[in-house]
């Protein structure tokens, strides 16, 4: 094999993760199935055409489509050595997918095509679209363009980026123009001579505001010209436009311009910033500007309790959570939650939210069940051992005065289930009460067991006992003591002291894992296949226990692909968070503001409701920028947070400037 500079993978364009590179082979294990079969041309060919080119760039022409991804795939360099094994396109249109094997790479490479964020499969719209002429004399201008754009951290839709030709735009040109932010054309003679460029120019001024449509003159056009055009001149000439003349024909001068503008463009959509300036308002306006701002923090943290719960967007999902750990209360069976949801949806909220049940009678259904519930907040294993970091997380909440709760309670349960009972009762050695236990926990338990009841019955050893359940390192003379062969470290035996805690609490366990997204982004997909198999060990040998899997709608997929059947099948229905609907977010925002108020001994809403306007009782912002945030932000509660402070903060520098 060559050297892959780029980190591809050589059989369907994607990033290798730091797992396949270490293969040295340049392939990717969802074409070979994890190394253990060739890539099948057909299952990537249609993968391709069907996540990416119909998808991504929304070709909605399945045989246009399948035609671009066979033309890909087989200028990618494995297959151009493997030219025996492809399929001819007229056969790819009625069906190949003949075993189990290539049906399981189709799969995983689309699962791959949603996630992907390092390859030219990234989900995110582009900023911005570029309308140009294939055969003016701005060719030599378009791609430097589109290189220093892109290094300005601009994700750019450029048709010759995709090997598109001309003729082959029509079917998807109005979709992508849509999706972009902004769209620049590149205005030359020979452009208004194009049927696809006139098109294109026709689309753009139907379905864009002029502010995100940016003109760049090439050196042949001027007004008198445009003036002449009676197809869109006039529209051009009321756009914002940039000279090429007048960037000197310089390229860093033409993207700094540029980069203005798009900014300039982006933020007036929602910033019509409100002046109070000699108004009463000032002197709240004043607070606001003394004091940290309610929207400062747009990202729940698991230890920081949020002030206010906007609980609809989880409707359904409180449903289910709350059913499932009523079943489990009856049964004592583990259940398996899937909730999916976007960066910024609310997934770390949602546990805070459930402590909040639990703390709180507000709803007193759910807090009737949360009460009888230890919630475990687990953030997604960045370690080796990935038992460890679990049992770290269960130690970190829980706390000594938690454990040593719990051993003191287990001690009792099983004195008084054994012949030991009066002896321990009266004082005598722990020997016979661990021996009794030992026959109902044997084997991998036993160091456990003996840890518990010498912390249980409180001895003379205790303190010792004591740090090894929280997983401090004893010496070998502190682990004699004890009794105990060693550390608890290996993965089998914290496995056996979560089942003997799961199974001897009388609440249940609610163990929450969050940021699934971290351990895959940082190394691939290989950690999730990691992480999944532990979770299973979890579901499938542990009892009294509630698992909810908090997920990235976008990785979901990958995930489910490493359950086994058994699993499968038992999984409760996946659950999803909610967008902020424009409603949610008004009263998102006139709560905080109301709590924000509250804390500083203000009487914003009694001034409001008698010598106040009620206009203003969004200040200090409006309820038509709330509802253009709230846009701009597609209900995406961090999203919504972050561009109401922003905004907040360009009030304050607007009125006190």
């Amino acid at each position: 094999m060559t050297e892959n500079k780029e980190n591809l993978c050589e059989s369907c364009g994607f990033q290798l993760d730091e797992t396949e590179k270490s293969l040295n082979n340049n392939l990717c294990n969802a074409c070979t199935l994890n190394s253990t079969i060739n890539p099948p041309f057909e299952s990537i060919v249609c993968a391709l055409a069907d996540g990416f080119f119909m998808k991504r760039i929304g070709i909605n022409d399945p045989e246009l489509a399948l035609k671009k991804s066979w033309e890909m795939v087989t200028n990618l360099p494995y297959w151009k050595e493997a030219e025996d094994q492809w399929v001819d396109l007229k056969d790819l249109k009625n069906g190949f997918l003949t075993t189990f094997e290539k049906c399981r790479v189709m799969r995983m490479i689309s699962s791959r095509i949603s996630v992907a964020e390092k390859s030219l499969f990234a989900q995110n719209p582009p900023d911005i679209f570029i309308s140009h002429s294939w055969n003016g004399p701005d060719k030599e201008l378009v791609d430097p363009l589109v290189k220093a754009l892109k290094k300005k951290g601009y994700k750019v839709w450029y048709d010759k980026d995709i090997g598109l030709k001309p003729g082959e735009l029509e079917k998807y040109l109005k979709d992508a123009i849509l999706k972009s932010k902004s769209c620049v054309a590149i205005i030359c003679k020979e452009y208004f001579k194009g049927d696809y460029t006139r098109l294109e120019l026709e689309m753009l001024f139907k379905h864009k505001e002029k502010k995100h449509i940016i003109p760049i003159w090439w050196s042949d056009v001027n007004s008198d010209y445009l003036k002449k055009q009676a197809f869109c001149g006039d529209q051009i000439l009321k756009s914002a436009g940039i000279s090429w003349e007048n960037c000197n024909k310089d390229i860093s001068i033409l993207v700094e311009k540029l980069h203005s503008y798009l900014i300039s463009s982006q933020e007036s959509e929602i910033y019509n910033i409100p002046i109070y300036k000699n108004t009463p308002l000032m002197k709240y306006l004043n607070i606001v500007r003394e004091n940290q701002s309610p929207f400062i923090r747009s990202k729940s943290i698991p230890t920081i309790p949020d002030i206010y719960d906007y609980s609809k967007i989880r409707v359904e999902v409180d449903k289910t959570v709350f059913r499932s750990i009523e079943s489990t209360m009856r049964d004592l069976s583990t259940r398996f939650i899937p909730l999916l949801g976007s960066p910024g949806s609310g997934k770390t909220h949602t546990y805070l939210a459930y402590l909040n049940y639990r703390d709180n009678d507000e709803n007193i259904r759910y807090h009737e069940i949360a009460k009888k519930c230890n919630f475990i907040y687990i953030s997604a294993a960045l370690e080796d051992d990935i038992f460890k970091h679990i049992y770290k997380f269960l130690i970190k909440q829980i706390g000594k005065k938690g454990i040593k709760d719990f051993a003191q309670k287990f001690t009792e349960k099983y004195s008084k289930k054994t012949k030991a009972y009066k002896k321990s009762v009266f004082g005598d050695s722990t020997e016979q009460l661990i021996k009794e236990v030992i026959r109902i926990y044997p084997g991998i338990f036993t160091d456990c067991v003996k840890a518990l009841i010498i912390l249980g019955l409180k001895g003379k050893h205790a303190l010792i006992a004591e740090r090894w359940l929280v997983g401090e390192i004893l010496t070998k003379e502190e682990l004699d003591l004890l009794n105990i062969t060693g550390n608890l470290t290996e993965s089998d035996i914290i496995l056996a002291m979560l089942k003997l805690y799961t199974e001897n609490t009388e609440n249940i366990n609610v163990f929450y894992f969050d940021d699934l997204d971290i351990p895959f982004r940082l190394k691939g997909e290989k950690a999730l296949q990691i992480f999944m198999f532990i979770l299973m060990r979890l579901y499938n040998e542990l009892r009294n226990m509630v698992i909810i899997i908090a997920s990235p709608k976008k990785i979901w997929p990958l995930l489910l692909d490493q359950f086994d059947i058994a699993l499968r099948s038992r999984c409760e229905p996946e659950c999803e968070l909610k967008n902020l609907s424009f409603m949610d977010a008004k009263l998102f925002y006139l709560k905080k503001m109301e709590l924000f108020w509250e804390d500083h001994h203000l009487k914003f809403l009694e001034d409001l409701s008698s010598s106040l306007p009620n206009k203003y009782q969004f200040f200090p912002l409006n309820e038509e920028i709330i509802k253009k945030i709230n846009n701009k932000a597609e209900g995406n509660p961090r999203q919504f947070i972050k561009l109401v402070n922003n905004t907040i903060e360009k009030v304050l520098t607007s009125n006190f400037n």
